[in-house]
């Protein structure tokens, strides 16, 4: 009785998606600290009681 062994492939990383995820990501990044760099601009103030 044969048995066939079975051929592993290498694992790759595709280049590409990570590409594209980072760029996701730093995207994000940057706009969230533009809208946390607007909010700081207007102070809010306390009503005087």
């Amino acid at each position: 009785m044969q048995v066939k062994k079975s051929v592993r492939k290498k694992a790759r990383i595709e280049i590409i998606p990570l590409i594209d995820v980072i760029m996701f990501l730093m995207a994000a990044f940057v706009l969230v600290m533009l809208s946390n760099e607007q909010e700081q601009e207007h102070p809010v103030g306390v009503a005087d009681w």
